[in-house]
């Protein structure tokens, strides 16, 4: 595994990552307007700025907003003296103002310092007065040759047209001969978008922006419930988190799962992706099946697990194709489906089921579906067919 670090901030904002991961080869900063090779030799694979003429037309106006500002040239922060103090209204937090402090190079006039030999990559803005940010963002889309992406609520990145991160990830795939199945990512803001576009495999965190959970294959906890570590060690080491942690699933994101699909497992030693993150166990599968529809099972059977169901709402009818007996299930009734009991199952719309499997494995075995069978899965009233004669 090769772990790259991909962010908005530049070089010099990301070295302690850097050394504190240990991802010092491949690095991506500034949205993908520079991109590292190697960072411990500070040898880039691409760099991009904005066109001069942008940058005379942004500066200026920005400097009339009010609003706190830097230009980000190379590995470096650079701010006007007069904007620096915009920075105790401009949305960050007291640590986050601290920081930006110690890394901010402030002087007196931004637009000559620029044209005495400086090219610029992107210029970040925020602002506590958020309604003013779509008007803004707006004006600066006018402006040839610049895009804007939004990093938090009070955060805005201007960079030039056509990149980010989509395309700084794919140069490093081509680099390493990846193809987009190979490649994981990691993000919870909008500037994150375009990667999970790259990739195969996209963990949005449980505080990541509505916009990239669309585009994301698992739902990791939020950042202040350790959800890269979950990701790491759910779907690249395949181990349960560390002995003692509490692990959960909020009411959000389970409904969000839902939305579009019928079944989410909660817990379980899952081999593909599913909208829903669950929770790693080897021992045990649980999960909800949901139907907003009429719809009927194909007739099978486990050969190593037993299931146990809750029935949260609804109803739901199985045959026992041996016994040839017929149960009918209402909201509240629980009940096991022994291993290695052959049945058929349908659920009236509204349905929702709560299932767990013992041990957690794939182990189902179709069964044939014949005529009485599928004369009975027709709809919710259809009568089981006294004269069939059990499965062949």
């Amino acid at each position: 595994m090769i772990p790259v670090i991909a962010t908005g901030r530049p070089a010099g904002e990301t070295d302690f990552a850097v050394r504190d991961t240990g991802a010092d080869r491949y690095l991506i900063v500034m949205n993908g307007l520079a991109v590292y090779e190697d960072y411990r030799t500070r040898t880039l694979l691409h760099e991009a700025h904005l066109s001069d003429e942008a940058v005379e037309l942004i500066i200026p106006w920005l400097l009339e907003q009010h609003i706190f500002f830097e230009a980000y040239i190379g590995e470096r922060s650079v701010c006007q003296r007069s904007a620096a103090e915009w920075i105790q209204t401009c949305g960050m937090s007291e640590d986050q103002i601290r920081f930006f402090r110690t890394i901010i190079e402030p002087v007196d006039d931004l637009m000559a310092y620029i044209r005495s030999g400086h090219r610029v990559n992107k210029i970040f803005f925020s602002t506590t007065d958020t309604a003013r940010i779509p008007e803004l963002r707006e004006t600066l889309h006018r402006i040839p040759g610049v895009q804007t992406l939004a990093s938090s609520e009070c955060f805005v990145e201007v960079i030039p047209t056509g990149t980010d991160k989509r395309g700084a990830v794919r140069m490093v795939r081509e680099a390493l001969g990846l193809t987009a199945d190979q490649i994981m990512v990691i993000g919870d803001s909008e500037n994150d978008c375009g990667m999970f576009r790259e990739a195969g495999t996209c963990i949005a965190m449980g505080n990541a922006f509505p916009m990239l959970r669309e585009y994301a294959t698992h739902i990791a906890p939020t950042n202040e419930e350790d959800g890269v570590a979950w990701a790491l060690e759910t779907l690249i080491l395949g181990d349960q988190p560390a002995d003692g942690r509490i692990d959960f699933l909020r009411q959000e994101e389970i409904s969000e799962a839902f939305r579009g699909n019928t079944r989410q497992y909660f817990t379980g030693d899952l081999q593909l992706p599913q909208q829903l993150r669950f929770l790693y166990d080897a021992d045990v599968e649980s999960g909800i099946s949901s139907y907003p529809e009429y719809r009927w099972e194909a007739p099978h059977y486990h050969t190593v697990t037993s299931e146990y169901c809750y029935l949260l709402d609804g109803e739901t009818k199985y045959i026992d194709l041996e016994t040839q007996i017929e149960y009918h299930f209402k909201q509240g009734d629980f009940y096991i489906l022994r291993r290695g009991v052959p049945y058929l199952q349908k659920c009236r719309f509204g349905c929702r089921l709560l299932f767990f499997k013992v041990p957690g494995i794939n182990d189902k075995v179709t069964v044939e579906l014949t005529e009485p069978m599928r004369r009975w899965c027709e709809h919710w009233n259809a009568a089981w067919d006294a004269e069939f004669d059990g499965i062949q």
